[in-house]
């Protein structure tokens, strides 16, 4: 029986997790398949974070160094779980990397694999995503707003008014989500501040 717990997923909430545990003194292994840690916010090159605007890179910058920082705490980029066997607390999880496969014993697991945008472009809806360049997703005015350039990208310049339409893709049953991302309306709204601080007009 091991008293490591595993964490599968480096982003905010693998972060906080694996943070957590080591600060418990337990012995804590992240395991990440990207090269990076930090996750969406760091992919998908948001600007800032609620509910305080910190810039993504500081926010995630300091999730990473709290969880580092811990002596009882691995990382391992660039590994996946390819198998899991065992029951609490005796898990075997086989992960494999650039360096080959590893085993890892451990009596715990966290899943923290974090999410993917829903694509709002998809057929089954109707908002031009793909037809209308200047119909954005969230992400895509984060990286506007990260590189303080807010423009309609049919015109390159700032619009003069824009409009955000809420809950795509939620509480959908034909397509299979039936929740709210809970989390969508608090992004637009920091957005929304963002937008007006960087166009005041």
């Amino acid at each position: 029986m091991s008293e490591t717990v595993a964490v599968i997923g480096g982003g905010p909430a693998g972060l906080e997790a694996a943070r957590g545990v080591a600060e418990l003194g337990g012995s804590v292994v992240l395991i990440e398949k990207e090269s990076f840690l930090g996750g969406t916010p760091i992919r998908e090159h948001y600007a800032s974070l609620t509910p305080h605007l910190q810039s993504a890179e500081e926010a995630m910058g300091g999730l990473i160094e709290g969880l580092t920082s811990q002596p009882t705490a691995e990382v391992l980029l660039e590994h996946e779980v390819t198998a899991c066997e065992g029951e609490a607390p005796d898990f075997r999880l086989t992960v494999s990397g650039p360096g080959g496969e590893r085993v890892i014993e451990c009596g715990g697991i966290i899943v923290a694999t974090g999410f993917e945008h829903f694509d709002p472009g998809r057929e089954t809806q109707l908002y031009g995503y793909y037809e209308h360049p200047d119909v954005l997703a969230l992400q895509d005015l984060e990286a506007m707003l990260k590189d303080h350039n807010v423009v309609r990208p049919s015109t390159g310049l700032p619009p003069e008014r824009i409009c955000f339409v809420q809950c795509v893709g939620s509480r959908d049953r034909h397509i299979g989500n039936e929740y709210c991302s809970k989390v969508c309306c608090g992004v637009a709204s920091k957005e929304a501040i963002e937008v007006r601080q960087q166009l005041p007009d």
